[in-house]
C-alpha cells in the first residue's frame, strides 16, 4: 500500500510540477520570474502529452481499487469474525456456567480442608478463577 501511495504521490509532483532548480530559481527572481513562468507555462503545454498523463492517471485509480479491494476483504473477514461469535455464543455461556458451578464445588472443599497449605493451594486457584469470570 505505501509503494501505491508514493507513485500516486510521484504522480501528482509530475503533473503539478516539473521544474528543476535552475527554473524555480529564476522564477523567484522579479521581473525575470514573469517572463520566465510564461515561457515555462508555453513549454509545458508543448511538451504536454495526453497518453502519458492518462497512463499516470491510470496507475492512481488502480492504488484506489487496490484500496477498495483491500477495505472489503477487511470488512469480509470482520463479518465472518462476528458469524463465528454468534455461533458459538452458546458454547460460551454454557462453559461459563460449567466454570462457575465447580467454583462453588471448590470453595466448598475450601472451606472443608484442614490443612493451610492446601486450603490456600484452593483460595489461590479460586481467585484465579474468578479473576477471568
Amino acid at each position: 500500500m505505501k509503494k501505491v501511495n508514493d507513485d500516486v504521490q510521484n504522480v501528482y509532483r509530475e503533473i503539478i510540477d516539473d521544474d528543476g532548480v535552475v527554473m524555480r530559481f529564476l522564477k523567484k527572481i522579479p521581473l525575470v520570474g514573469d517572463a520566465v513562468k510564461k515561457l515555462d507555462n508555453a513549454v509545458d503545454d508543448l511538451k504536454f502529452d495526453i497518453k502519458t498523463v492518462s497512463g499516470k492517471i491510470d496507475v492512481i485509480f488502480s492504488g484506489f481499487d487496490q484500496s477498495y479491494e483491500s477495505l472489503n476483504i477487511s470488512i469480509e473477514m470482520q463479518q465472518e469474525f462476528l458469524k463465528g461469535l454468534d455461533e458459538n455464543i452458546g458454547k460460551v455461556k454454557a462453559y461459563k456456567e460449567y466454570v462457575e458451578k465447580k467454583l462453588e464445588e471448590f470453595k466448598e472443599k475450601a472451606k472443608n480442608v484442614e490443612n493451610e497449605d492446601e486450603k490456600e493451594k484452593y483460595n489461590m486457584f479460586i481467585r484465579n478463577v474468578e479473576y477471568f469470570l
